[in-house]
């Protein structure tokens, strides 16, 4: 009852608009932030740090200006505009996870075979320990002379005591998770993020662990720690389980065995979440992302939490529980690491392609933002943009339109708007619209709502069927119930959702009503003597309310279609048959979208039944034989109607029950029918009474002496 009251029928122009974060963030932004207050503003340029000639990244460090780059079994050491050096090489192995050790040298784990090396300041390369584990998901200096080591298949967390000769790895806590995928360290401990299950443990002794929260995520892929003892647990979604396997399975991140990669892969499900531990172990999820993949998580410079995300490459603004600003988009498909530097700027490490990017807290002279494929379902003609707030100074808009779901070579050009504000793409069934944001001087441009003005092509209704009912039978409406005054609301929470609904991106297209076009009363099915009732179905693809008209043709009539009903909105039309002359009858009904839409507009389709008979004439009774012999009576005679079947035919003596009669031929298949009986006489009969009738119903009846016995 609130939508109906709230969203009334659709008008022949439509508006679709655009004001909400979660519609926009479906769109491309090029250097625009969409802020979770659902405005578009401009962003920052986000610009190549470091380019290292491989094709994917696997695992980073940041020293300085220097970046070391894991790739495979090769480790990078990379400068921001310079050359690209080898410093490590496996030939069998992965290196699937880098750390900067408080001296500056870098340590490297690598996978299947579970080992930890370190490049000396010389550049040679030392086996520092092996763990006994298979694959190496993460490295993390607790101390200077303690490395910390996340393990799998077994969940493993291994402690490597740097400061023994030779360096000894052991196991500091062996979990009941298949593999510990992120670490972080507090005051209170080490903190260990793992899969399958998505659980935070906090370790403070060897296997003297506490289960901070078990989030059910399929991963946890980074943890961050704030000074007042909060807890960041970024996460990915959960994937279809997949077939079970003898070996526990490497984390979510994992590629096949032997060298699995340690890219979050893409998993079909809703967005991942962030969650919060409160210092007081209290764990909520904090904000879901829009994508499936969390993978970064850093603090920047005015101290707003930053989350890195895949599948698109995409860097997110915490401003506050459940709000979350898309602050940047990278040229990456996948992000590996976040990095806040001390001069203010962000650093964003990204695979496919490689690369390490760079932007910083002053906002962009221009900005593009592309909205997602808006789908109109059918050849739309499109009416004018209107940009809030207006005017938009700063802001211009461009279209393209194709009828394709992805747009390709078929589609028109980015075309700029008419100087009326009116799109000057081609009509077709997708639109996607473009806004250019520049900043003049000290103003810059904002852009709280788009409304798209649009015109689906009116479509021609149908009539799928048309039946006509047996004789007799009438259909009354019943009288509708009178409105409410007022709309009765299940809660505010429900009001709250249909009012942003309406305010927000409304459907493409609108829901039609039902089948016939326009709502239809409640009916009563009556028998009434003489009447037929004619029935129709029909639709309309715009859900445009609709009008009838119904016509009778039938040789009996002195024209070719005599007029029944005139226009009217109902589905139906019953009349009676007496008013009309006895013949064969055809049925017409003409349906027009005239209701709502401009005549010049308006479109109609009309259907024809299968021919019925009106007959109101009851069958005629010849008697040409009827004799008397003893306790029987011999009667002969004929029934016949001009236009339809004799149905049955009865006869009583004496006014006594009705007995069936069967024709000569024991079936009623014909307008005539011939009957030849012999009749039991009870004793001192007088009065033979015969009743027939027609497939009609028209009935008709003889009263008959009977002979005496001579």
């Amino acid at each position: 009852m609130l939508a109906a009251a709230l969203c009334p029928a659709a008008p022949t122009t439509q508006v679709l608009t655009e004001n909400r974060f979660a519609e926009w963030v479906k769109g491309t932004p090029t250097r625009v932030i969409i802020e979770p207050d659902d405005f578009l503003r401009l962003g920052f340029d986000v610009t190549p740090t470091v380019q290292p000639a491989v094709a994917t990244l696997d695992a980073v460090a940041v020293d300085g200006q220097k970046v070391f780059i894991a790739a495979g079994g090769t480790v990078l050491e990379c400068m921001p505009g310079g050359t690209n050096r080898v410093v490590m090489r496996f030939e069998t192995d992965k290196v699937t996870a880098l750390a900067l050790a408080p001296d500056g040298r870098v340590y490297a784990g690598v996978t299947p075979n579970g080992s930890v090396f370190r490049l000396e300041r010389d550049g040679t390369l030392t086996r520092v320990a092996d763990t006994g584990q298979r694959y190496i998901w993460a490295l993390r200096f607790a101390s200077t002379s303690t490395l910390l080591v996340a393990t799998g298949p077994k969940g493993v967390l291994c402690s490597i005591n740097l400061g023994a000769t030779p360096p000894v790895s052991s196991i500091l806590f062996d979990s009941d998770e298949d593999n510990i995928t992120a670490l972080a360290c507090d005051a209170a401990g080490v903190l260990a993020g793992t899969a399958p299950h998505g659980k935070v443990y906090r370790v403070t002794g060897t296997n003297a662990a506490f289960t901070l929260a078990e989030t059910k995520a399929a991963e946890i892929t980074d943890l961050a720690c704030d000074a007042d003892g909060a807890i960041w647990v970024a996460t990915m979604t959960a994937t279809p389980p997949a077939p079970p396997t003898p070996a526990p399975a490497p984390p979510m991140n994992a590629g096949a065995a032997p060298a699995p990669s340690s890219m979050p892969q893409p998993a079909p499900a809703a967005g991942a979440t962030l969650f919060r531990i409160a210092s007081n172990g209290y764990c909520e999820a904090w904000w879901q992302s829009p994508e499936s993949v969390l993978c970064g998580l850093a603090r920047a410079a005015d101290g707003t939490l930053l989350v890195g995300s895949g599948n698109r490459g995409r860097v997110f603004a915490v401003r506050a529980q459940n709000r979350a600003a898309l602050l940047a988009s990278m040229p990456s498909k996948q992000l590996v690491a976040l990095m806040a530097r001390p001069d203010g700027s962000v650093w964003v490490a990204g695979t496919e392609p490689a690369c390490v990017y760079a932007f910083a807290g002053q906002s962009a002279s221009s900005g593009r933002f592309e909205s997602v494929v808006l789908n109109a379902t059918d050849a739309a003609r499109w009416g004018r943009i209107v940009i809030e707030p207006a005017p938009a100074p700063g802001v211009t808009v461009e279209t393209r339109a194709g009828n394709t779901e992805n747009p390709d070579d078929t589609w028109s050009p980015w075309q700029a708007l008419d100087a009326t504000g009116r799109i000057a793409s081609p009509r077709a069934a997708n639109l996607q619209y473009a806004l250019t944001l520049r900043a003049s001087g000290s103003n810059s441009p904002l852009v709280k709502a788009v409304h798209i003005y649009y015109a689906p092509p009116n479509r021609a209704p149908q009539i799928d069927s048309i039946v006509i009912s047996p004789a007799s039978i009438k259909l009354l409406a019943q009288p509708a119930p009178a409105p409410p005054l007022a709309v009765p609301v299940p809660g505010l929470d429900q009001l709250v959702q249909a009012f942003d609904a309406l305010q927000g991106k409304r459907a493409l297209p609108p829901t039609p009503p039902p089948a016939g076009g326009s709502p239809q009363p409640a009916l009563l099915l009556t028998r009434a003597p003489g009447y037929r009732t004619i029935v129709w179905n029909a639709k309309d693809a715009n859900g445009d309310k609709l009008d009838a008209r119904v016509w009778l043709s039938s040789p009996a009539l002195p024209v070719a279609w005599a007029p029944l009903a005139a226009k009217h909105t109902r589905a139906y039309e019953t009349f009676d048959t007496r008013e009309w002359p006895d013949g064969t009858y055809r049925a017409k009904v003409s349906v027009s979208d005239a209701p709502a839409n401009a005549d010049d507009e308006a479109l109609s389709a009309e259907r024809s039944s299968d021919s019925f008979i009106i007959d109101n004439t009851p069958p005629g009774i010849t008697v040409t034989r009827i004799q008397r012999a003893g306790a029987t009576l011999r009667l002969q005679f004929t029934v016949s109607d001009a236009l339809a079947v004799i149905q049955r035919a009865h006869y009583s003596i004496d006014g006594r029950t009705r007995k069936p009669l069967l024709p000569t031929d024991r079936i009623f298949d014909n307008r005539t029918e011939e009957f030849v009986v012999s009749l039991p006489l009870p004793a001192n009969a007088q009065v033979l009474r015969l009743i027939v009738a027609d497939e009609l119903n028209n009935v008709n009846a003889t009263t008959l002496a009977i002979p005496l016995q001579q």
